[in-house]
């Protein structure tokens, strides 16, 4: 699904609204659901078929996240000029913070234009 969406602007709202369901106080979690209200239309199919792929059920079921609470928490990191630096809690140490910038020890898989 990583590469079934290139809009980095869905992408992001995609994965904030599957981070937000999975950070929140929910005892379950329905993919259907989540699909018809967060995912685009043109989207949707695709979806359905990585989760299936990976046999997740379609049917609403309950929310564990204990095993990936690490990988839930996140740092962000905003600019003066509007620019947002987002990272793993467990990953902070990649980002360094001076006076005048912010600067990441990673490597650049992918860059997204819009």
């Amino acid at each position: 699904m990583n590469d079934a969406i290139t809009d980095p602007v869905e992408k992001t709202k995609v994965y904030d609204h599957v981070m937000s369901e999975m950070s929140s106080e929910k005892k379950t979690f329905a993919p259907r659901t989540f699909i018809e209200e967060y995912v685009p239309k043109a989207h949707r199919e695709s979806f359905e078929s990585f989760l299936k792929e990976r046999q997740v059920s379609l049917k609403q079921f309950p929310l564990d996240t204990s095993e990936i609470v690490g990988r839930l928490r996140r740092r962000s990191y905003h600019t003066a000029k509007g620019a947002e630096v987002r990272v793993p809690e467990e990953e902070a140490d990649i980002v360094r913070v001076q006076e005048e910038s912010i600067i990441i020890a990673d490597t650049v898989t992918r860059v997204d234009h819009k």
